[in-house]
């Protein structure tokens, strides 16, 4: 077996984990290659490198928090690998493994002890160019403190028009994300749905609509709005002017994370979202 290790750039705490995971991997007789990127000005001894654009492992270790989670993703592309999370960062909502029990989770991960948790994600096109797919949300987002102009559609449904900072798509995992900081439900992972968030509307009756998990989002950029910017997981983005459409659908190639224990969604959210139980 060859594992992957993706260690959050810049982190110290977190490329110290990583040589962990690197030693327990020997122990155990699987080899384990760090990604360049994290790990270009520390050079980790007696360990291989990949790189994300190229042939990534069978199975890889994060190290970090949801930002190192989300680049490793959007530089993968297409259907990533199984996943374990190692928490190097303050929160870590997707993140299970704290770095005390790091060797113990790794030989788990390595036996197959784990459950795993698929998380959905979105597809999106502007103007028929795809952006990264997106495990938290794709939002459309005003600039330079201008106010955009956009309708939204579910399918060839009309659902309303705003003039505001923008709209917020986000899957049911990123209903905790920057959708809830716009005013967006919390979705209980049992249902899978889109959330669309509008930002600061003008038009102050405008609130947030939850839709199937198959339904397709189509954002018209309307006549009379300035540039806008289109972003995926706030990683990945393009712009987008007047009669450009955003689209947004979801995508079939979900994230699969391993898990090690059982903590219920709520205890997860309230203690690592929230900061309070």
């Amino acid at each position: 077996m060859r594992v992957g290790v993706v260690v959050k750039k810049g982190s110290l705490q977190a490329y110290e984990i990583g040589l962990r995971v690197a030693s327990a991997a020997r122990r155990l007789g699987v080899e384990a290659v760090f990604e360049r990127s994290g790990v270009e000005d520390m050079r980790p001894r007696d360990t291989g490198l990949f790189e994300l654009g190229g042939e990534v492992p069978e199975r890889l270790v994060i190290v970090g928090g949801d930002g190192t989670l989300l680049r490793t993703l959007h530089h993968i592309g297409g259907e990533p690998p199984l996943i374990m999370t190692v928490r190097a960062g303050r929160r870590g909502f997707f993140f299970d493994v704290e770095p005390y029990e790091v060797e113990e989770r790794f030989e788990d991960f390595v036996r197959g002890r784990f459950k795993v948790f698929e998380y959905e994600r979105l597809a999106a096109t502007v103007g028929g160019e795809a952006l990264p797919l997106a495990l938290n949300e794709d939002a459309v987002l005003a600039r330079e403190g201008k106010i955009i102009r956009i309708t939204v559609y579910r399918d060839d449904e009309k659902i309303y028009s705003l003039d505001g900072d923008g709209l917020i798509i986000a899957t049911t995992a990123g209903s905790t994300a920057y959708a809830l900081s716009a005013g967006g439900p919390i979705v209980d992972p049992g249902l899978q749905a889109i959330v669309i968030a509008p930002l600061n509307p003008i038009q102050l009756h405008l609130r947030p609509v939850v839709l199937p998990l198959d339904a397709e989002v189509r954002v018209e950029i309307r006549s009379g709005s300035p540039v806008a910017r289109v972003l995926s997981d706030g990683q990945t983005g393009v712009e987008a002017g007047p009669g450009v459409e955003v689209d947004v659908r979801r995508a079939y190639s979900p994230v699969r994370i391993a898990r090690f224990r059982v903590e219920g969604f709520y205890e997860r959210l309230f203690t690592r979202v929230f900061q309070y139980w």
